[in-house]
């Protein structure tokens, strides 16, 4: 009797076994019939960002800044870096960028109380901030001179990491690009409290033109950097005295909602590609969620090794490039970066039915772009 008991279990453990093989080839075959429907979109949305290349401007910035102690060099292979770290002028201070280091807590938190006061007031500068715009003022000069008298800043476009799903791709310091604009707004408001309006507007005019630089990119950090020193200049124009009406005027051009919803697209284009090019062929990099704070248990582990954790995935991703992207197309005219957003996602939430082993998407990198 008991081994007629094992062969019955052996023999529904063999069909269940079958039936989960057909599924997975099954569903293997639906998911690529889908995923090549979103492949096109993808190319489509791929023709509208060419690859270019970076203009002489943006290309001999980067030699200057070294004299402040930072460059945008980030370890790529990007035209920018190539260029950058190649040059003979090019050469970083040990301390020029110590005393650069030495300042990025204070120009920060200086900057921030002094851009959201709603008044004219200027608060004295740091010690050590003012001592680092000083020593550093004919520096700061000639930058702002070099991107006045040139053409504005192209740093081109490279969508190579986000079409091959490349997660782990290094990009240039835009950190340091955003940290340029910060020095530049304490210049002026240094500037603007010792009553020199003229010099502070040539410097600001340097600062807006540098930021037309990353307004219209497709990356997100690019948005981001753009979006932060926009609101440098709302702050920072609230402190100088007969501001023309064509400043406010500027402030009105771009619009952020489309630049930035382009850039999201791009993100749900490279968390979809890490899917499908990335994760199906050479496993999920679990490094990568343990750095976004998530742990993965082991079975989680295992299971995502598997066919069936594998061919999962892929459905996920694909739920949700094409709900991120409904998203995008229906509300064109929404601002997702005000509060107000928060309704929108509550009635249309990012896809939960993966919600699976004690892991949620919602938290991690497939819904890093909505965040």
């Amino acid at each position: 009797m008991p081994k007629k008991r094992l062969k019955i279990l052996l023999w529904s453990l063999s069909g269940v076994i079958g039936i989960v093989i057909v599924l997975v080839i099954i569903g293997n075959l639906v998911a690529s019939q889908q995923e090549k429907k979103i492949e096109q979109q993808i190319e489509q949305f791929a023709k509208q960002f060419p690859t270019t290349k970076p203009n002489d401007s943006a290309l001999k910035l980067g030699i200057l800044t070294a004299k402040l102690g930072f460059s945008f060099v980030g370890g790529t292979n990007s035209p920018i870096d190539i260029y950058t770290s190649s040059h003979p002028d090019f050469y970083i201070e040990q301390t020029a960028a110590k005393d650069y280091q030495n300042i990025l807590k204070k120009l920060a938190e200086y900057l921030d109380k002094q851009i959201y006061k709603p008044n004219d007031q200027i608060d004295e500068i740091p010690k050590e901030l003012e001592e680092y715009i000083l020593s550093k003022a004919d520096v700061i000069e000639t930058i702002i001179d070099f991107i006045i008298n040139n053409d504005v800043l192209y740093i081109g476009v490279e969508l190579t990491h986000i079409l091959e799903g490349d997660y782990s791709a290094t990009l240039p310091s835009y950190l340091n690009m955003a940290n340029l604009q910060r020095i530049l707004a304490v210049y002026i408001l240094d500037k603007q409290s010792k009553g020199q309006t003229e010099s502070a507007f040539k410097a600001l005019e340097a600062s807006w033109k540098f930021n037309q630089a990353l307004k219209d990119q497709p990356i997100l950090i690019h948005q981001l950097v753009a979006i932060i020193t926009g609101t440098i200049h709302v702050g920072v124009m609230r402190k100088i005295d007969n501001v023309p009406p064509q400043w406010q005027e500027r402030l009105l051009e771009h619009d952020y909602r489309q630049s930035l919803r382009k850039s999201l697209e791009s993100e749900y284009v490279l968390m979809f590609n890490y899917v499908t090019k990335q994760f199906v062929n050479h496993g999920l990099d679990f490094l990568y969620f343990e750095n976004l704070g998530l742990e993965i248990p082991v079975l989680v582990s295992w299971f995502y090794k598997s066919p069936l954790g594998k061919l999962y995935a892929r459905f996920a991703a694909i739920k949700i490039y094409q709900q991120e992207m409904e998203i995008s197309r229906t509300t064109p005219q929404q601002n997702i970066c005000l509060s107000k957003s928060a309704d929108f996602f509550e009635v249309n939430p990012i896809p939960g039915w993966w919600y699976i082993f004690g892991i949620d998407y919602d938290s991690s990198l497939m819904n890093q772009g909505t965040k």
